[in-house]
């Protein structure tokens, strides 16, 4: 009848889809006129403010993007390849970004799992999902970016356990806050924060990431060592180091005794050394009172 029913070439050139920025690197496109469908799919990189993300728009059998009438019905990218973001480096476990419609623009929103290297801990770090992403980028720009981890890491010497930390990206800085729990030593818990600026932040100057603690002061009560009870402990940090940690020792039958706490390192990690009771009685009978 004369009608092209079928388009399909190779897309070379940039362009913008829904305030994307992608740079196709193997991309083909595909016209069905009797579907009244467009397809686009194959490999890209994307711009996410300055920073390329190699990633994926599926296949023909299953496109990344899907036009229908005029209109953008889906996009969806998978990534599993290693990339930068605001100079943190990211290893991909398993990465989506999907499209979505909002009344004041575009959002695409990325969810999945990754991995980041912090220190000398390769951290999994839970990247959400489509109903709850870890970032959120907004008609051109990262609108948010806040992710979790529940794995065991080194903090400041210490081995710890973590409750959901968070990493969030804010005013141009990473920061760290949530809860930890020492685990070698007691189960104590230390609260890094609520919020950023409250907790740690990272020095991105070289690789891998690390940790900063300007200077800090954990406070930490009632640990149960058995036959005594730590009470008042304050870990003392500078620098990322424990420089000393005071506390009062409650011994039997109901002493309260000031101490400090001595530390050794042993794999990478510090555990107690010892443990100095200053302990002074003007006479016999207070002694033994």
């Amino acid at each position: 009848n004369g009608l092209i029913q079928n388009i399909n070439f190779e897309v070379t050139a940039n362009f913008n889809m829904k305030s994307l920025s992608i740079k196709p690197v193997g991309l083909s496109f595909i016209y069905n006129r009797s579907l009244h469908n467009y397809k686009i799919f194959g490999a890209v990189e994307l711009d996410i403010q300055k920073d390329t993300i190699k990633a994926s728009l599926g296949t023909l059998e299953n496109p990344g993007i899907s036009i229908s009438e005029g209109k953008v019905d889906s996009i969806f990218i998978s990534v599993s390849s290693h990339f930068e973001l605001k100079k943190l480096s990211i290893e991909t476990d398993s990465l989506g970004i999907k499209w979505t419609k909002v009344p004041d623009g575009n959002v695409f929103l990325f969810f999945g799992k990754v991995k980041i290297e912090i220190d000398s801990n390769k951290i999994a770090f839970d990247f959400g999902t489509i109903s709850k992403p870890g970032l959120v980028f907004r008609n051109g720009k990262i609108d948010s970016l806040k992710i979790s981890t529940t794995d065991d890491i080194h903090f400041a010497g210490f081995e710890v356990a973590t409750e959901d930390l968070t990493l969030e990206y804010s005013d141009s800085i990473y920061h760290l806050y949530g809860k930890i729990m020492l685990k070698k030593m007691w189960s104590a818990k230390i609260d890094l924060g609520s919020g950023p600026g409250s907790g740690i932040t990272l020095d991105l100057t070289n690789k891998p990431a690390k940790m900063i603690i300007d200077k800090a002061e954990f406070e930490l009560d009632d640990i149960d060592l058995g036959p005594v009870t730590l009470k008042d402990l304050k870990l003392n940090m500078v620098q990322n180091k424990v420089q000393e940690a005071d506390l009062k020792v409650d011994i039997p039958p109901g002493w309260e005794i000031d101490a400090k706490m001595q530390f050794k390192y042993n794999n990478n990690s510090l555990e107690i050394n010892s443990v100095d009771i200053s302990w002074e009685a003007l006479k016999f009978e207070e002694a033994i009172a």
